[in-house]
């Protein structure tokens, strides 16, 4: 299911704020980060502290400690304010390495793709994960 995201006047703003950017206006480019907030209209993420889709596949090892080790941004055209992109998610690539403290280090992607209203791709974003797994000593 895709999730629609409206590139809000106001939100925009406060993310500039945030990061120190200019204030934007309509029509205006967005901050190159600021397609990271489209967790923020997923009604479900962190519902009673759960996130969801992808990341809730990738935190689920209990026990574990999960790291933000990476984020990547692909634009493949200008995000402007007023736009309205709708956003899927998919796992992307998994892989294992040992730890050289006697762990497992589990590396996941998480992939978002956002479009425009034809269903042409705007900006694809990758976010690696790190599980690691402590073995018994």
């Amino acid at each position: 299911m895709a999730l629609r995201f409206p590139v809000e006047e106001g939100h925009v703003l406060a993310f500039a704020r945030a990061v120190g950017e200019p204030p934007p206006g309509p029509g205006d480019l967005v901050p190159p980060t600021f397609t990271a907030t489209t967790v923020q209209h997923d009604p479900e993420h962190m519902r009673d502290l759960r996130p969801t889709g992808a990341l809730a596949a990738a935190t689920a090892d209990e026990g574990a400690t999960v790291l933000h080790a990476e984020q990547h941004f692909e634009y493949l055209a200008p995000v402007r304010v007023g736009d309205v992109l709708h956003v899927a998610e998919t796992p992307g690539r998994t892989w294992t390495k040992q730890s050289g403290q006697g762990g497992t280090l589990t590396f996941t992607e998480l992939v978002k793709e956002l479009r425009d209203d034809t269903g042409s791709v705007v900006v694809r974003s990758r976010m690696v994960l790190v599980t690691i797994r402590q073995e018994p000593s």
